[in-house]
């Protein structure tokens, strides 16, 4: 179990670890993405890996920094803090798979989290616009015009092209819904923004999954080993909020050096 000097000492290096200007941690986060390309180029795959998941570490750092309400975000920063997310998820998620490959599922673990982490920031930061998109989109459905039944005299042809009926799913069987349901063009940039949204959540949830099978895949080779710490720093990293990036990576650091410590 670890100590709070542990705590003590991993807070004092932080600043010596994750800088704290968005500027200077993008900038890292970019050059370590580099070399591990060039790590991978050159045959070096374990190693590639494991500096691509710094980068990863360094990109959800840098993106923490780039968040309404920091004071250190910086005046030059051309990346806006969801797509560092998303660039921190990605490459968390290529992480994950390689971790996986070569067998080193507390890692993946690990990695699977950060993705987690990185997609909820964005839902978390994208939650109010989403919700009003969800109220535009239901007012403007339940705005539209009611569709008149066709004279008996129509023909089938007629019917069809007179009712923009659309085929929906009540109670298990499929029946008609008499309700015009054709949304204007210019609702169009609601459904999108509501459908990214959905699949960053959706995107979420998976990782948190993964990471919950990857730890449970873990477990019995690190028990074997003799990794008691490392077991519970991951437990702690996979049950932490994603509201503190800088308390995770905190944890996450703990749990990386307690999985390579020589027992």
């Amino acid at each position: 179990v670890h100590t709070s000097k542990a705590i003590e000492a991993s807070s004092s290096m932080k600043k010596d670890i994750f800088p704290w200007d968005a500027n200077t941690a993008l900038k890292e986060a970019t050059n370590l993405r580099d070399s591990a390309d060039r790590l991978k180029i050159s045959g070096s795959g374990l190693e590639s890996t494991e500096a691509l998941f710094q980068a990863a570490l360094k990109f959800l750092h840098g993106a923490s920094l780039l968040e309404p309400g920091s004071n250190e975000g910086g005046k030059y920063v051309e990346m806006t803090p969801t797509a560092a997310y998303s660039t921190t998820a990605k490459l968390c998620e290529h992480c994950a798979h390689e971790y996986e490959r070569c067998n080193d599922m507390a890692s993946a673990a690990l990695a699977y989290k950060c993705m987690e982490v990185a997609y909820m920031r964005v839902v978390y930061s994208n939650d109010l616009a989403a919700s009003r998109d969800r109220v535009e989109l239901d007012m403007a459905v339940r705005a539209a015009p009611q569709v008149e039944s066709p004279s008996s005299s129509a023909s089938d042809i007629d019917s069809l092209n007179n009712q923009a009926v659309g085929e929906i799913l009540k109670d298990g069987n499929l029946v008609l819904d008499q309700r015009n349901h054709v949304i204007s063009a210019r609702k169009r940039p609601n459904f999108v923004r509501l459908l990214n949204f959905t699949q960053h959540v959706n995107l979420a949830m998976e990782a948190s999954r993964r990471s919950q099978s990857a730890f449970a895949a873990a477990n019995p080779v690190l028990v074997e080993a003799g990794k008691a710490e490392g077991i519970s720093f991951i437990k702690r990293v996979l049950d932490f909020s994603f509201h503190d990036i800088a308390g995770l990576l905190h944890l996450m650091k703990l749990a990386m050096d307690a999985l390579n410590a020589k027992t």
